[in-house]
């Protein structure tokens, strides 16, 4: 009997340690494939008034993503866990809490090799509560679990990503509910910005 169980004991041990180098190796070949890119930019703004011309230097741009080692040619691929990120320039804050609204957001992603643009569209109503004496905020668009796609790999070379523009509408608080002006604000990096955030090679 004690040898049986030393028998058993013994394959116990094997297949566990088999089954733990497996999965070291496959969740290393799953990080292989893929990485993080970050990017910050100063930002300018427009707004659809007419005669408003671009304000310079309001805040920054933040571009965040997972995005392939590499693509193989003609692939099809998408980013992932995409977001872009707003935060006005700091000014003197307010002496009491307050609240601003966000809608109709969307950001754009463009890439080269083969020509694309992809505008992803958010349909929520963001509340960002800014506390009393705060001298700015995030502004956070996307984020985890958010793909932009399909981008397209041409034949050789390298697959260029830009960040491209923010879209928003800002509304302020009234008794509780959102109250929002017709007016479309639109952020994107200063005129003299690199807007590469990476690139991948056609492999």
């Amino acid at each position: 009997m004690n040898h049986l169980f030393k028998k058993l004991s013994v394959a116990v041990m094997i297949f566990t340690f088999v089954f733990l180098y497996a999965f070291s190796a496959n969740q290393a070949s799953a990080a292989v494939g893929s990485r993080s890119v970050e990017k910050s930019f100063v930002m300018d703004y427009t707004i659809n008034l007419p005669g408003a011309g671009r304000l310079t230097d309001v805040g920054t741009l933040t571009f965040k993503t997972t995005l392939p080692e590499r693509v193989k040619p003609g692939e099809e691929f998408y980013l992932t866990n995409t977001s872009y990120t707003m935060t006005p320039k700091e000014a003197d804050g307010l002496p009491y809490e307050s609240i601003v609204y966000f809608k109709d957001l969307s950001f754009t992603v463009s890439s080269e090799n083969e020509t694309n643009s992809i505008k992803k569209i958010f349909d929520d109503v963001k509340k960002i509560i800014v506390p009393a004496y705060a001298t700015t905020y995030d502004l956070v668009i996307g984020g985890e679990g958010i793909e932009v796609g399909p981008f397209i790999a041409g034949q050789e070379g390298e697959v260029i990503i830009k960040a491209d523009s923010i879209t928003f509408t800002m509304g302020w608080d009234n008794n509780g509910e959102p109250v929002f002006p017709p007016l479309t604000f639109v952020g994107l990096p200063s005129i003299d910005s690199d807007l590469v955030v990476a690139t991948i090679p056609i492999d």
